[in-house]
């Protein structure tokens, strides 16, 4: 398996596999990242970056990251968009968070 150098262009996907999308992951092709990277850096601009963890499936084509439909509105992405991305490793030394916010909503794919 091959691993990507930093800040390597991709394309933005849509998720391999209806089920896959349940599991808030974003996923890659095995040759594109090795087993080691859990977590990926998106940046859609020089001012947006986004975290996401990754898991790897033989059903997304090459240089493409598959993302669910909530995903892609969160880091505002669209099908087939050039995005720069990274391995990122979270370092509680300096990854932590104090307050968070949850939203929680029904899921309705006709939307």
């Amino acid at each position: 398996m091959s691993n990507l150098m930093l800040d390597s262009g991709m394309k933005a996907a849509k998720c391999p596999k209806e089920e896959l999308s349940l599991t808030d992951c974003a996923f890659v092709n095995p040759e594109d990242f090795n087993d080691s990277v859990k977590h990926i850096e998106v940046s859609t601009s020089p001012e947006q970056c986004f975290v996401f963890t990754v898991k790897s499936h033989k059903d997304v084509l090459q240089s493409t990251i598959g993302f669910n439909k909530l995903q892609r509105k969160w880091a505002t992405l669209s099908i087939g968009q050039d995005i720069d991305v990274r391995p990122f490793k979270f370092d509680i030394n300096k990854h932590t968070l104090a307050t968070i916010i949850l939203e929680v909503d029904f899921h309705d794919k006709k939307r």
